[in-house]
Protein backbone atom coordinates (compact mmCIF):
# COMPACT_ATOMS: atom_id res chain seq x y z
CA UNK A 1 0.00 0.00 0.00
CA UNK A 2 1.46 3.53 -0.78
CA UNK A 3 0.73 6.88 0.11
CA UNK A 4 -0.33 9.37 -2.18
CA UNK A 5 1.45 12.35 -3.03
CA UNK A 6 -0.58 14.46 -0.62
CA UNK A 7 -0.40 12.14 2.05
CA UNK A 8 2.95 12.39 2.28
CA UNK A 9 3.18 15.84 1.70
CA UNK A 10 1.40 16.23 5.24
CA UNK A 11 3.53 13.45 6.63
CA UNK A 12 6.55 15.46 6.00
CA UNK A 13 5.18 18.41 7.09
CA UNK A 14 4.05 17.07 10.28
CA UNK A 15 7.37 15.51 10.94
CA UNK A 16 9.01 19.46 10.35
CA UNK A 17 6.70 21.10 12.47
CA UNK A 18 7.86 18.45 15.22
CA UNK A 19 11.38 19.37 14.40
CA UNK A 20 10.85 22.72 15.03
CA UNK A 21 10.28 23.16 18.79
CA UNK A 22 13.28 20.64 19.29
CA UNK A 23 15.73 22.69 17.14
CA UNK A 24 14.38 26.03 19.12
CA UNK A 25 14.78 24.33 22.02
CA UNK A 26 18.42 23.70 21.23
CA UNK A 27 19.53 26.72 19.81
CA UNK A 28 18.43 28.45 23.35
CA UNK A 29 20.45 25.81 25.66
CA UNK A 30 23.36 26.50 23.38
CA UNK A 31 22.95 30.16 23.51
CA UNK A 32 22.42 30.27 27.21
CA UNK A 33 25.72 28.07 27.17
CA UNK A 34 27.53 30.85 26.31
CA UNK A 35 26.01 33.53 27.66
CA UNK A 36 27.07 32.22 31.07
CA UNK A 37 30.02 31.06 30.26
CA UNK A 38 32.80 31.96 33.19
CA UNK A 39 34.54 34.90 32.77
CA UNK A 40 38.14 35.64 34.12
CA UNK A 41 39.34 36.66 37.76
CA UNK A 42 41.79 39.72 37.46
CA UNK A 43 45.05 39.36 39.64
CA UNK A 44 45.78 42.33 41.16
CA UNK A 45 49.00 41.29 42.98
CA UNK A 46 52.09 40.66 41.46
CA UNK A 47 53.85 37.07 41.81
CA UNK A 48 52.52 33.04 41.77
CA UNK A 49 48.85 32.44 42.38
CA UNK A 50 47.87 32.99 45.93
CA UNK A 51 45.53 30.92 48.03
CA UNK A 52 42.34 32.21 48.73
CA UNK A 53 42.64 32.71 52.20
CA UNK A 54 45.42 34.49 51.35
CA UNK A 55 43.53 37.57 49.02
CA UNK A 56 41.09 40.01 49.19
CA UNK A 57 38.45 39.34 45.99
CA UNK A 58 36.05 41.40 44.75
CA UNK A 59 33.27 40.46 43.09
CA UNK A 60 31.72 42.59 39.97
CA UNK A 61 28.95 41.67 40.96
CA UNK A 62 26.42 44.44 40.09
CA UNK A 63 29.04 46.80 38.53
CA UNK A 64 29.65 47.29 34.67
CA UNK A 65 33.05 47.83 35.51
CA UNK A 66 35.84 49.00 38.38
CA UNK A 67 38.78 50.27 39.06
CA UNK A 68 40.86 49.43 42.01
CA UNK A 69 44.13 52.34 42.54
CA UNK A 70 44.38 52.64 38.54
CA UNK A 71 43.56 48.74 37.80
CA UNK A 72 40.57 48.96 35.46
CA UNK A 73 38.52 45.51 34.57
CA UNK A 74 35.54 45.72 32.53
CA UNK A 75 32.63 43.27 33.52
CA UNK A 76 32.95 42.23 29.94
CA UNK A 77 36.31 40.54 30.52
CA UNK A 78 36.08 39.84 34.32
CA UNK A 79 34.01 38.98 36.98
CA UNK A 80 35.83 39.24 40.04
CA UNK A 81 39.52 40.67 41.14
CA UNK A 82 41.67 39.42 43.94
CA UNK A 83 44.09 41.80 45.58
CA UNK A 84 46.78 41.30 48.52
CA UNK A 85 44.81 42.68 51.31
CA UNK A 86 45.28 46.11 52.11
CA UNK A 87 43.94 49.97 51.75
CA UNK A 88 42.86 50.54 48.03
CA UNK A 89 40.68 53.43 46.38
CA UNK A 90 37.91 51.83 44.83
CA UNK A 91 35.83 53.26 41.65
CA UNK A 92 32.89 51.68 39.98
CA UNK A 93 29.88 52.09 37.99
CA UNK A 94 27.05 50.80 36.40
CA UNK A 95 25.29 51.74 33.08
CA UNK A 96 21.44 51.50 33.45
CA UNK A 97 18.72 51.52 30.48
CA UNK A 98 16.38 54.81 31.15
CA UNK A 99 13.50 56.50 29.83
CA UNK A 100 14.74 58.98 26.58
CA UNK A 101 12.73 61.63 28.97
CA UNK A 102 15.95 61.15 31.49
CA UNK A 103 18.44 60.87 29.12
CA UNK A 104 18.45 61.13 25.08
CA UNK A 105 20.82 58.09 24.57
CA UNK A 106 18.46 55.66 26.45
CA UNK A 107 21.40 54.76 29.20
CA UNK A 108 22.55 56.63 32.02
CA UNK A 109 26.01 55.55 33.56
CA UNK A 110 26.44 56.30 37.67
CA UNK A 111 29.43 55.90 39.03
CA UNK A 112 31.38 56.02 43.26
CA UNK A 113 34.47 55.83 44.77
CA UNK A 114 35.08 54.59 47.86
CA UNK A 115 38.40 54.00 50.09
CA UNK A 116 38.66 50.79 51.97
CA UNK A 117 40.30 48.56 53.75
CA UNK A 118 40.34 45.14 52.27
CA UNK A 119 41.23 41.87 53.96
CA UNK A 120 42.48 38.78 53.42
CA UNK A 121 39.72 35.67 52.90
CA UNK A 122 36.81 38.57 52.29
CA UNK A 123 34.75 38.37 49.42
CA UNK A 124 33.76 42.33 48.65
CA UNK A 125 30.69 42.68 46.33
CA UNK A 126 29.62 45.66 44.20
CA UNK A 127 26.30 47.04 44.10
CA UNK A 128 24.15 49.25 42.37
CA UNK A 129 20.51 49.66 41.99
CA UNK A 130 18.15 53.05 41.52
CA UNK A 131 14.75 53.71 41.50
CA UNK A 132 12.15 54.57 38.48
CA UNK A 133 9.48 57.21 38.49
CA UNK A 134 9.22 60.66 39.98
CA UNK A 135 12.55 60.84 42.56
CA UNK A 136 14.69 59.01 40.48
CA UNK A 137 17.80 57.96 42.83
CA UNK A 138 20.46 55.93 42.63
CA UNK A 139 22.33 53.44 45.18
CA UNK A 140 25.64 52.50 45.02
CA UNK A 141 27.47 50.84 47.19
CA UNK A 142 30.51 48.00 48.86
CA UNK A 143 28.99 45.00 50.66
CA UNK A 144 31.64 42.69 52.71
CA UNK A 145 29.82 39.69 52.25
CA UNK A 146 31.86 37.28 54.39
CA UNK A 147 30.89 39.51 56.97
CA UNK A 148 27.14 40.48 55.44
CA UNK A 149 27.58 44.21 56.25
CA UNK A 150 27.60 47.47 53.76
CA UNK A 151 31.27 48.87 54.11
CA UNK A 152 30.88 52.16 51.50
CA UNK A 153 28.00 53.53 50.21
CA UNK A 154 24.33 53.38 50.47
CA UNK A 155 21.27 49.93 49.84
CA UNK A 156 18.20 50.68 47.73
CA UNK A 157 16.04 50.94 51.08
Amino acid sequence: MSRSRDEEQTHLDTRSRALVPIALALFLVCSAACAIAPKETFRGYAGPDRPAASVATIDLGDASWAKIDYIYAARSKYDRIALAPGFYSIEWGKVFVVSVMIDARGFAEHGSRAPVTLEAGHLYRLGADRTTGPGYRVFLWIEDVTEQRVIAGHTKP
